[in-house]
């Protein structure tokens, strides 16, 4: 057990400094990506799905599209997905949405594995370790992307599962719901 210990120690030590020295740590890379030492922050840009992602980032600022839609318009058109098949999930495209390092930043110690490492928690901003990387779309279409999905993730919060009549007609007068 001990050993384990000092293994784990040793190997999230050579990862941090790894990631310290300003290159990519992790397994598979973002789409779009490829590992390579020589790219800034580790990362080389894979021009052809480069181009997939400045397309999904287009279709959803730009042309307005759902999430739904991108995804079933990448796989009617045949493009090719992280995997190197053809049917597009809604989850890889709002990952793909949701994911900093297309504006050029990928985080390195950003989760922390709880509950005997069932359960990831976000770190406080603090302990992050920004990697800049080569970015594929401008900051604000990112930005613009992450303001339209936190108000979709707004709207449908509001929208209740079940339709009730008297919904919004009566309100407690003690807390107001």
């Amino acid at each position: 057990k001990w050993e384990n210990a000092r293994r784990v120690e040793r190997s999230q030590r050579g990862k941090r400094g790894k990631a310290e020295s300003g290159l990519f740590v992790g397994g598979r890379p973002p789409y779009g990506y490829s590992v390579d030492r020589e790219a800034q922050g580790g990362l080389a840009v894979n021009e052809e799905q480069a181009t997939v992602i400045q397309r999904v980032f287009d279709l959803y600022v730009h042309k307005g599209y759902s999430i739904r839609a991108i995804a079933d318009t990448l796989a009617a058109e045949q493009i090719k997905n992280h995997s190197g098949g053809y049917n597009w999930g809604k989850s890889s495209v709002a990952r793909i949405l949701a994911n900093p390092t297309y504006a050029g930043t990928v985080y390195y110690n950003k989760y922390q594995r709880t509950n005997n490492g069932r359960k990831l928690i976000v770190r406080d901003g603090d302990k992050w370790i920004a990697i800049q990387v080569t970015p594929l779309i401008a900051q604000y279409i990112y930005k613009e992307a992450q303001r339209r999905l936190a108000s979709n993730r707004e709207r449908v919060r509001k929208q209740p599962a079940r339709f009730y009549l008297l919904s919004g007609m009566i309100v407690c007068a003690h807390c107001g719901k």
